[in-house]
């Protein structure tokens, strides 16, 4: 930031965390690196593609492989998508995972991790994290889908902070991501990942 300030030209890579199918790794690659050169360092590309991929975090958004695989890590290039990298967070699941059942254990995490000092937080994020859970294990009753867009849209841009954004974020770019998934899972039938976690989520303590 001080060389910045003092009129350096802007840094020239980027800082990438990226969970692997065996670890993490920390990368540090030129802006507008591939997103398919990326993964085939990681080992993403070893058994077939991954199916989606989560940019920027807990608080990011999902975005399907097939709309990543020619796109850069390069902030403009990814607006295009409305996508952004963030903090550089990076995790990629398996075509054999299963997106709903990944987005609700991360929206019940941060649904336990709020300050719960604004509606938004108190009410709005666990009634999300509620939706997700529902779905993802299969017994929704009639309608969720629909209750779910509803609450997404009355808690977005609401918050006292930005934590309900990230919530709202993460959700409904999995509704547009794994939106087959969500259909089938609203009809009671899982998915084969629907019991297995790819993405590590801490454990929450009530």
């Amino acid at each position: 930031m001080a060389l910045i300030a003092r009129g350096y030209p802007p840094v020239a890579t980027l800082l990438l965390t990226v969970l692997t199918p065996v670890d993490r790794l920390v990368l540090e690659v030129p802006r507008g690196t591939r997103v398919a050169e990326v993964m085939r360092e990681t080992g993403w590309l070893r058994a077939g593609p991954p199916q989606a991929l989560l940019l920027g975090g807990f608080g990011g958004s999902w975005a399907p492989w097939r709309d990543l695989e020619h796109r850069t890590f390069d902030e403009d290039d990814l607006r295009a998508l409305g996508l952004s990298v963030g903090a550089g967070v990076v995790a990629p699941i398996p075509s054999s995972a299963c997106g709903v059942a990944e987005t609700a254990a991360i929206a019940g995490y941060l649904a336990a991790m709020s300050a719960r000092q604004c509606g938004p937080c108190h009410f709005g994020l666990p009634a999300l994290a509620d939706s997700m859970g529902r779905l993802a294990d299969g017994d929704a009753p009639s309608g969720e889908r629909t209750r779910l867009l509803a609450d997404l849209q009355a808690v977005a841009g609401r918050g006292a902070c930005h934590h309900p954004d990230g919530v709202t974020r993460l959700v409904a770019s999995a509704i547009a991501t794994f939106d087959s998934d969500v259909a089938e899972h609203a009809a009671g039938r899982l998915c084969g990942g629907a019991h297995r976690r790819t993405v590590p989520v801490p454990e929450v303590r009530r």
